[in-house]
């Protein structure tokens, strides 16, 4: 189906929570535009965030404008107060005040602009999931298609432990866990053996790690740049020997 989409289709893709929170990141300044997260985001993705550069640069022009204006008018003041020989004629008092106020309310409204542009950017608030709870520390959301691919069944070795998710945002990390499988399932709550958070697809226990029984239950979480931890689904894998 996107074989007959132009560039201009494809970059017009729905929003995501991650993306969107990087904008809003980047606007906030706390992170910078070079950054590489941003060089990798999608055309569109970029092209709205220069707009808002562009319209957060005008809100600072607008500033020092004010700040300019608010100098000058205390200029004036002070050389009124320190000339008290005769009468005191200050230079264009109306002029001086309505060019304040038409300002005041430039720069007002552009902040209103900006602000509900950067509101836009925002996730909505995460719903709590079912009972409040949540399995392995983190707070989940709703559940999320990863696919588990390896250690499945009866296997000579559980490492790697290897899944995948298609259309996964961009700077998503996963929380891989780990249950004893002959001990409590993993919904009822049981505590896992390992909990560990991932940056790619894939994970081998490490020297330090605990040593894992004979059969275990395991599961991948997606945990979005920013937003609820969405829950994967549990698999089982027991060694033949």
């Amino acid at each position: 189906m996107n074989r007959g989409m132009g560039d201009d289709e494809r970059h017009d893709a729905p929003h995501d929570d991650a993306t969107d929170e990087l904008l809003a990141a980047v606007v906030a300044g706390d992170v910078e535009r070079d950054d590489p997260r941003v060089a990798a985001l999608p055309i569109e993705r970029r092209r709205r965030l220069d707009a808002l550069l562009r319209l957060q640069e005008r809100l600072d022009e607008a500033a020092d404008d004010e700040r300019a204006l608010l100098d000058e008018i205390d200029g004036v003041a002070d050389g009124a107060a320190a000339t008290r020989t005769g009468p005191v004629v200050l230079p264009g008092p109306r002029r001086l005040a309505s060019t304040f106020w038409l300002r005041a309310a430039g720069v007002t409204a552009v902040a209103a602009g900006l602000l509900l542009l950067v509101q836009s950017l925002l996730p909505p608030e995460p719903a709590a999931p079912p009972g409040g709870g949540s399995l392995g520390g983190g707070q989940l959301g709703s559940e999320v298609a990863i696919e588990l691919l390896a250690p499945r069944g009866a296997v000579d070795s559980f490492a790697p432990f290897q899944w995948r998710l298609a259309d996964a945002p961009p700077l998503a990390r996963y929380v891989l866990l780990i249950w004893d499988g002959s001990g409590p399932a993993p919904d009822s709550g049981g505590r896992p053996l390992i909990e560990r958070e991932v940056d790619g697809t894939q994970w081998s226990p490490a020297a330090g790690d605990p040593p894992l029984p004979r059969r275990i239950a395991w599961r991948v979480d997606l945990r979005p740049l920013d937003g609820a931890r969405q829950r994967g689904p549990v698999e089982t894998a027991w060694r033949e020997r």
